[in-house]
């Protein structure tokens, strides 16, 4: 991961200001926004960051339901 911080040093993340969409699987997600919370902004957004498509901290199981039956019932025996 230290590849990844010299890149950040780079400058290559720049958070918005607005609203918008975010990459939660990029690896500087958590960076960008400490960097929002620091800067007490409401809002915020990926949309002029060079890291924006970056999916690399994506999960590699599937994030679906793959069941018919996606809900299950649940009861307590007394």
């Amino acid at each position: 991961m230290r590849e990844e911080d010299d890149k950040m040093n780079e400058h290559a993340l720049n958070p918005s200001r607005m609203r918008g969409r975010r990459n939660v699987f990029c690896w500087f997600y958590s960076k960008c926004l400490d960097a929002a919370i620091e800067k007490k902004w409401k809002h915020w957004n990926c949309a002029k960051c060079e890291q924006r498509h970056n999916r690399q901290a994506e999960p590699e199981i599937s994030l679906q339901v793959n069941h018919n039956i996606a809900y299950y019932e649940v009861s307590v025996k007394y």
